[in-house]
């Protein structure tokens, strides 16, 4: 998934978009990596929360950037495939 804009997001949205095939063998995902472009950051006073369930309740993760500088985004591992994110700005 890639946006180009940003705009503030308090309802979580589920990263896990991957459909299973009825025929495949495979019954569930084990692991999601979320990778981003090498430029990718963070811009100041915004947050990226990561959750396990749709409503925002059990925080995984979160980044959170100052008023000063910007904070790059690395590759994040979680276990489970059901993982959910927001993200605010000021």
């Amino acid at each position: 998934m890639h946006k180009a804009s940003v705009d503030n997001n308090h309802r979580p949205i589920p990263l896990n978009i991957f459909e299973i095939e009825p025929d495949s063998g495979i019954d569930s995902i084990a692991s999601l990596a979320i990778v981003f472009k090498k430029d990718a950051y963070l811009c100041m006073c915004s947050s990226l929360k990561f959750f396990s369930d749709p409503l925002g309740v059990n925080v995984l993760m979160q980044k959170n950037t100052g008023k000063e500088i910007k904070t790059n985004l690395g590759p994040y591992v979680f276990n489970g495939s059901n993982i959910y994110c927001s993200y605010f700005f000021n």
